[in-house]
């Protein structure tokens, strides 16, 4: 019985009857093709026969030719397969009829037929099948339709044969069954016996981990059972490896976190880590080397077994391409492999080292932080040229990965080391409270910041702080801000315990739990009372004059500008006033800027006094003022304040030893009427003020639409002046100084003009102030000097002994390198600085300036003459005039011009005359137009004199032939 149930005898069976079946099954379906195409045969047959028999018979049945129709009949019924044949008319009527039995097989003629039934188709063929009999129609057409022929045929002769063909088949699949059986017990015999051993082998598997099976029964599906039986007890066997290696992975793993759970040193830690590895791997040397804090060095973090010798070479090892495997991991971030140390590039300078202990392989792994960031390498040494397996591989990565945890445990340690001693030794105070806002830890800042002990406040709200001083929208903002962005952060004020109230900058973020509540509020905050005061003091020097306490031009820009919004909401006017002081520039130089100062603080306090407490005061330069007047709209009302401002600046200023007058000028603006914006306004009153100059002293100017067109003009002026030089408009023209005792032409003044292209000649009035405002009068002046100095040579070369007299601006004295400039070019020219004379204003002999008396007094050194211009209608010490050497004096055309009416005007002429001889100076009368005046001059001994009576300023040629009629 166990034999019937085996797999041998199942197959046996199994593969018989399959062939025996298989050979039945394609004598069944010969026969049936067979008997299928017969009947198919047989029946196209047939319908041809009925065809050609009624195509035959047509003109028979038309014409009833009965004896025609017998002879068509037994022609066709010699087909023995037909059973019996009628032909008829249209209506049915049988006109012949031929027939056999199955019996008997001889045909014969049947007459006793009855009327039959035709089909209905007109003409069309027709078949009909009853049993093993088919019968056939056909229409007999003329024309028409006019009978039919009728077949009858039997297919019991196809049945015997499909019978037959059956028999046979049967037989043979008898004989096919014992043959395959006998053919397939050999074939299945070498096969079932190996499925045999490797069931038994599979059994066995459990016990018996990487044992192989020696069966081949060259059976392509049993080898590759065998095959994979033995493939499977080999993974068993590497699964058992690997699980032991897991195991020792594990055990090692366990020891360290042992270690770290201990507090262990971290040496001895990366020490147990590279020894479990080499116990793994007995060919393998292992060291790791931790990242200095500097990110450029390694130093050795554990290498138990490696020399004395390794360890003091990589210790310190830099890191960069080529600096061996170690330094080269870290700096590239990924491993290194050097197969071979001695032929690599990056271990020549380990060769020697490596020979020497042996060593010829080595790999580095980065050992990379949890965050990705690099913390060292983890090194392997052999001593064979070999490169890393799969299996290798993972061990790297696994003594990588603990030394990652060791490494960055170890800097975790150290960090909140750190942040402890920070939070003990913080300057700034920190408060930790719990989520119900309780403080639960402050460090010694805090203490040291508010007063409060830890204890005084351990539990107690952070509300025991507050100063009263924060209203309730601030801390409804704080706690919303710390609810939507879990910070806040900026500045409060608090209460120490002590009472004193203090600026703090205050800084809170909230920690959250994992369900997203508040866990804990850190508060870090610092005084920053003193860092108010500091910016408050910042402040008021950035907007107030640190000398008159007023605000600066800044301030009072922001207050201008607020002061106009508020005049456009209200629709209001707004008046603008600029104050110039006069002559406060010559105070200033002569009594010293302390009194200068003294006077700038009283004239701020009267213009205070002056104006009404919602007016606005700043002070916007030296001695530069502005109003800012809110409401009034009248223009008698600001000619009021401005009457009031003069009349308080105008008194007599008392300062120390001394007594200052100064007078003012006042330009008055108002919005609406005379412009919408700040900078228009700004810009009206500015040019009212220099109108207000224009008029006089102590005078004050209204904006009108003439100011501003004269602006307009000035700056276009200002424009032009710029390319003048450029442009060649300037002339130097030159007016004859007389020698009053003998009539001759002994100098020469240099006066510069301009030829504007569209204007024509401009004054020097005009565009000389603008020069010296813009900056330009330098670039001018040094240009007039050299053409006249120029001019000068040229006269001396022709023989004429003229003296050039030059005019230097104050403004010309602002630099220290002219003077010397000068003197250089005149001895370019070989012209003996004694031919020209400089003229200077009156006023600057007061200039105190080191850089006016250093020229003035280089000029004197060199032998070029000094003449004081205008004299008279200044401030002057007649020491300054002996003390720069002073050659001559100039009397201003304004006490000429009515000397010969006025006794006043002849008397201060004749004391300027006198004074100037006292002190061996000359004196040249300007302006001096009439014979008369000449005369006078004469009588009073006056030395020199030019103006319109001897010829008003010209050009070169002209004074040449002023020259040439001596």
């Amino acid at each position: 019985m166990k034999f019937l149930r085996g797999l041998y005898f199942r197959l046996l069976m199994l593969g018989a009857a399959v062939a025996a079946i298989a050979v039945l099954s394609f004598g069944y379906y010969v026969a049936a093709e067979q008997m299928k195409m017969e009947v198919t045969t047989h029946e196209r047959e047939l319908q041809l026969r009925a065809a050609g028999l009624a195509a035959a018979a047509n003109h028979a049945v038309l014409a009833r030719d009965y004896w025609e129709i017998e002879q068509l009949l037994r022609q066709a019924i010699s087909d023995p397969s037909l059973l019996e044949i009628q032909i008829s008319d249209d209506k049915g009527h049988v006109l012949g009829n031929i027939g056999r039995s199955l019996i008997d097989a001889t045909p014969s003629l049947i007459f006793d037929t009855p009327t039959i039934t035709t089909p209905n188709s007109e003409n069309n063929p027709q078949m009909r099948r009853r049993g093993d009999l088919i019968e056939v129609w056909s229409p007999v057409v003329l024309d028409k339709t006019v009978g039919w022929v009728r077949l009858e045929s039997s297919q019991a002769g196809s049945r015997a044969r499909h019978r037959h063909i059956w028999r046979d088949s049967l037989i043979v699949a008898l004989s096919v069954l014992v043959a395959s059986a006998l053919m397939l017990g050999w074939l299945l015999r070498g096969p079932v016996g190996a499925l045999g051993a490797a069931t038994r082998f599979a059994a066995s598997l459990p016990l018996n981990h990487g044992h192989q099976l020696d069966t081949h029964p060259s059976i392509t599906e049993v080898d590759g059972l065998i095959d994979t039986l033995n493939q499977t007890s080999r993974q068993l066997a590497e699964q058992d490896e690997a699980l032991r290696k897991s195991q020792r992975h594990l055990e090692i793993r366990n020891q360290v976190y042992e270690r770290l759970a201990l507090g262990s040193e971290l040496q001895e830690i990366l020490s147990l880590i590279v020894s479990g590895l080499e116990s793994e791997r007995p060919q393998w040397l292992g060291a790791i080397l931790v990242l200095d804090g500097d990110g450029r060095h390694l130093r050795l973090g554990a290498a138990p077994n490696m020399p004395e010798s390794y360890l003091k070479m990589v210790n310190g090892l830099e890191v960069g391409e080529g600096m061996g495997s170690c330094g080269t991991a870290v700096y590239r971030g990924e491993r290194v492999v050097i197969d071979d140390i001695a032929h690599h590039p990056y271990g020549l300078q380990f060769r020697d080292l490596a020979l020497q202990i042996g060593i010829v392989s080595c790999w580095s792994e980065p050992i990379r932080s949890s965050r990705g960031d690099i913390l060292g390498t983890f090194s392997f040494y052999q001593k064979t040229p070999t490169r890393p397996t799969q299996e290798d591989t993972e061990a790297i990565l696994h003594g990588t990965h603990l030394a990652s945890v060791a490494l960055e445990r170890h800097l975790t340690e150290e960090e909140l080391q750190l942040a402890a001693s920070v939070y003990q030794a913080s300057g700034e105070a920190i408060m930790v409270s719990d989520g119900g806002n309780h403080i639960v830890a402050v460090n010694p800042a805090f203490v040291r910041l508010t007063g409060y002990s830890s204890q005084e406040v351990m539990g107690r709200s952070p509300a025991i702080l507050g100063s009263g001083r924060m209203d309730k929208s601030f801390y409804s903002a704080m706690w919303q801000a710390l609810e939507t962005s879990n910070r806040w952060q900026g500045e409060i004020w608090n209460r120490r315990k002590n009472g004193e109230v203090y600026a703090e900058w205050l800084t809170i973020n909230v920690i959250r739990d994992h369900e997203g509540q508040p866990h804990r509020y850190i508060a870090m905050f610092s005084d920053i009372t003193a860092k108010k005061q500091a910016e408050e003091t910042i402040w008021q020097q950035a907007n107030y004059d640190q000398l008159t306490g007023l605000p600066n031009r800044r301030l009072f820009r922001d207050r201008l500008r607020q002061d106009l919004r508020r005049a456009q909401r209200q629709n209001g006017a707004l008046g603008l006033m600029f104050v110039d002081l006069d002559r406060f520039k010559e105070i200033n130089e002569t009594l010293g800027h302390e009194a200068g100062d003294k006077l700038l603080i009283e004239a701020a306090q009267r213009i205070n006094s002056s104006v009404r407490d919602t007016d606005s005061i700043a002070r916007l330069g030296s001695d530069e003022f502005a109003i800012t007047l809110l409401g009034l709209v009248e223009p008698n009302e600001m000619e009021r304040v401005a009457q009031a401002v003069l009349l308080a600046l105008s008194q007599p200023f008392s300062l120390d030893t001394e007594v200052g007058y100064v007078s003012a000028c006042i330009g008055i603006t108002l919005f609406p009427n005379d412009g919408l914006d700040i900078e228009t306004l700004l810009k009206n009153a500015d040019q009212a003020m220099h109108a207000a100059k224009q008029a006089g002293h102590n005078n004050f100017s209204w904006f009108t639409l003439d100011l501003q067109l004269a602006a307009q003009v000035r700056r276009t002026l200002i424009n032009d002046l710029r390319g003048a030089l450029a442009a060649d408009q300037l002339r130097v023209y030159y007016q004859p100084i007389i020698d009053l005792q003998s009539g001759a032409i002994v100098k020469a003044e240099a006066l510069l003009r301009w030829q504007h292209g569209s204007r024509g000649l401009i004054s020097p009035a005009v565009f000389i102030p603008l020069a010296e405002e813009v900056g330009l009068i330098e670039e001018i002046g040094d240009w007039v000097f050299r053409t006249a100095a120029r001019q000068a040579r040229t006269w001396h070369d022709q023989g004429h002994t003229l003296q050039v007299s030059i005019n230097k601006s104050p403004r010309q004295f602002g630099g220290d390198g002219s003077g010397n400039t000068w003197l250089a070019f005149l001895k370019e020219l070989n012209l003996e600085p004694r031919q020209l004379v400089i003229e200077i204003t009156e006023g600057l002999l007061l200039d105190q300036r080191s850089t006016v008396t250093e020229q003035l007094l280089g000029y004197r050194d060199a032998g070029m003459e000094i003449a004081v211009d205008d004299f008279g209608t200044g401030y002057s010490a007649l020491s300054y005039l002996q003390r720069f050497d002073i050659d001559y004096l100039k009397i201003d055309r304004s006490f000429i011009k009515d000397l010969t009416e006025s006794a006043d005007d002849r008397a201060l002429a004749d004391a300027i005359i006198v004074m100037a001889h006292k002190l061996g100076l000359k004196v040249i009368a300007e302006g001096v137009e009439t014979a008369p005046q000449r005369d006078w001059l004469i009588g009073a001994g006056c030395d020199y004199a030019q103006g319109f009576l001897y010829s008003r300023p010209v050009p070169v040629d002209e004074f040449n032939a002023l020259l040439r009629r001596g």
